[in-house]
């Protein structure tokens, strides 16, 4: 490859690099768990202790960079699911009176 080429060439990577770093967009999940979390005020560390996963792995999830593993993807919405009810419940009782098992 001549010299002129390979030069277009590295330009070329360099600015699809940075296209891909501006425009990195999240993934429906990452979005999805980042609302939930914010609407039941959730913290990173409170949904790595119910998951047991590191909160490493949550700041990922949220940020888009990583999605749950395949294999264990449904014991993990199952997991989350079930710490977004339990600890994103409203201090004394549940959001909706109708869910509240009173009638």
């Amino acid at each position: 490859m001549s010299l002129p080429v390979r030069a277009l060439s590295r330009d070329m990577d360099k600015r699809n690099t940075a296209w891909c770093d501006e425009m990195e967009p999240k993934n429906r999940f990452s979005t999805l768990l980042e609302h939930l979390m914010s609407v039941a005020a959730l913290k990173h560390y409170v949904v790595a202790q119910a998951l047991q996963y590191d909160v490493s792995y949550i700041s990922k999830w949220i940020g888009g960079k990583a999605l749950p593993a395949e294999k264990s993807a449904e014991d993990v919405l199952r997991r989350l699911s079930r710490c977004l009810v339990e600890q994103g419940e409203p201090q004394g009782g549940a959001a909706d009176p109708g869910l509240s098992g009173a009638g």
